[in-house]
């Protein structure tokens, strides 16, 4: 028995002494979008079962309670070193004390600067005041706007007059009275210190109880305020190690970015500015502002260079977050960018808005361009990449690189917005997204089977020879057999997790983003379920 243990040892020591054992442990986590290699494939994984349960794996924790996609984003989580990171654009209402009668407010009670005047405006009033209208139905009141409208204001002039007369008449008696208009003008973009105050006005201008509240339910009276918040959660427990809050920017978007963790080191970008933060403490090791105030696209860190694709592809350099260079031509804010090893120089794939781009690592320089375009991210295999575009013409398509350019090995049309992220493994592509699954031979373009599923953006992963993903808007968890052979659903369970991000699996645990935070579920079928 001794001799069987002294060779992995010496292994090891071996190993640690070429500097690759920490390399070799990391493979098994994924400390980044899509996964080690980027590929969505796990580099190892330990066996996990082939069937679950009717109700599903069983969930081992749950983590805090964390804002879901309106309110957080729908960035997805990351594992390394024992640890779960996940960043939040943390969105919430702030009361705004002061009371503005603006002129949008003003505006939304029916006043308007370019209302017509004399006899027109007369005739209006008239019109809307009197018992002939108010006593026709509704539907009677809304021809006869459109048709008064139509008929009074036929001039040139008049014509731009002829949307808020429709509505002014519609509104009949309810409709403010232009002397209250004259009154309310005076106090457009005032600043009260408090609803009080503007009420105290009121009183003094007489206003009538049925404007004040039409006024007073068009004030803005809360602020949309968000802070860009990275989380760190134990992986074994789900208690959270470290949560480190910095200003940000609302965004109704609602993309996030992904973390990427490379040794100690954290990088993401966040509503405004990218941060590299120290792992073991979430302390900020440098924050730099980019152009963009919501950036779904994830970091790539290789080396020494951390690029984003914000507004523009750019680039940093990764120990002090100085902007190396930045791509124009390369634009967007959602794909992600991989790296291209060829030839001793190292390249950068993005999807931008309207193909592929090949850029340069160390200059920024746009090598060449290709068919693609969208917001997945690329997929690379020695010399090939596997793309999914919006264009469905493209569809889902391989490249065969070179320094100069790149030349398209076959194309698979797709439907939809292209967005899921493919997966290769075993020398076939994996796409769960544009509401089919498929898979389809890496050299030949031959697709092997396909089916229709309820997907459209969540990008699969695979682990243990198997693929993973959310369909039915995060609804369902699906398990695959990858084998070319035929489409063989494993396993399926009602899961409820985020219609976004996509799941990460590390020794046999499955870790999803949840409406309200992050929970970890067993994938190996030794844990039992509580219920």
């Amino acid at each position: 028995m001794t001799r069987h243990c002294k060779r992995p040892v010496a292994m090891l020591l071996f190993l640690a002494s070429l500097g690759l054992l920490a390399d070799l442990l990391a493979a098994a986590d994924w400390p980044q979008w899509r996964g080690s290699n980027r590929n969505g494939s796990a580099v190892s994984s330990v066996p996990l079962a082939n069937q679950w349960p009717r109700e599903g794996p069983a969930m081992i924790w749950e983590s805090e309670e964390l804002p879901g996609h309106r309110e957080g984003g729908l960035g997805s989580v990351v594992v390394a070193g024992g640890r779960v990171y996940l960043y939040v654009l943390w969105h919430r209402n702030d009361d705004i004390p002061h009371r503005v009668v603006s002129d949008s407010v003003l505006r939304g009670v029916g006043w308007d600067r370019n209302m017509p005047t004399g006899d027109l405006l007369a005739m209006v009033e008239k019109t809307r005041t009197s018992a002939a209208f108010n006593a026709l139905s509704r539907n009677e009141q809304r021809d006869f706007a459109r048709d008064f409208a139509e008929k009074h204001a036929n001039t040139d002039e008049a014509k731009r007059w002829r949307g808020w007369i429709e509505r002014r008449i519609r509104e009949g008696d309810e409709a403010i009275a232009l002397a209250t208009f004259d009154k309310l003008v005076t106090i457009k973009d005032r600043k009260f210190e408090s609803e009080t105050a503007l009420v105290k006005w009121f009183d003094e201008h007489k206003i009538d109880d049925a404007t004040r509240k039409r006024v007073l339910d068009r004030i803005q009276k809360t602020t949309r305020l968000a802070d860009d918040v990275v989380v760190c959660l134990d992986a074994a427990t789900g208690k959270t190690v470290w949560k480190k809050s910095f200003p940000g920017q609302p965004n109704d978007a609602r993309g996030s970015s992904t973390p990427a963790i490379v040794g100690d080191r954290l990088f993401v970008v966040g509503s405004g500015k990218a941060y590299c933060l120290d792992t073991k403490s979430g302390e900020p090791v440098w924050q730099t502002e980019v152009e963009s105030k919501g950036v779904p696209s994830s970091f790539l860190v290789a080396d020494g260079v951390a690029v984003v694709l914000a507004r523009q592809l750019t680039a940093f350099d990764a120990k002090t977050g100085k902007i190396l260079w930045q791509q124009k031509e390369v634009s967007g804010d959602q794909s992600s960018p991989v790296v291209w090893r060829h030839g001793g120089r190292s390249y950068v794939l993005c999807n931008t808005n309207k193909s592929l781009a090949c850029v340069d690592l160390k200059s920024g320089e746009v090598a060449w361009t290709a068919p693609g375009g969208g917001i997945s991210t690329p997929v690379v295999f020695g010399d090939t990449v596997v793309v999914a575009s919006k264009d469905e013409k493209v569809g889902l398509a391989a490249h065969r690189m070179s320094a100069g350019g790149a030349k398209q090995l076959w194309t698979v049309p797709l439907k939809g917005r292209g967005a899921a992220s493919p997966a290769i493994y075993n020398g076939h592509v994996y796409h769960v997204g544009s509401n089919v699954a498929m898979c389809v031979e890496l050299e030949s373009g031959k697709v092997m089977w396909q089916d229709k599923i309820k997907g459209e953006i969540n990008s699969p992963i695979v682990a243990d020879g198997k693929v993973f993903a959310l369909t039915n808007n995060g609804g369902m968890l699906v398990m695959l057999d990858t084998s070319p052979e035929k489409h063989d659903e494993l396993a399926k369970a009602r899961i409820k997790a985020l219609w976004c991000p996509s799941p990460a699996i590390v020794e046999g645990r499955l870790y999803l983003r949840m409406p309200k935070g992050v929970a970890c579920f067993d994938l190996t079928g030794k844990v039992k379920r509580d219920d």
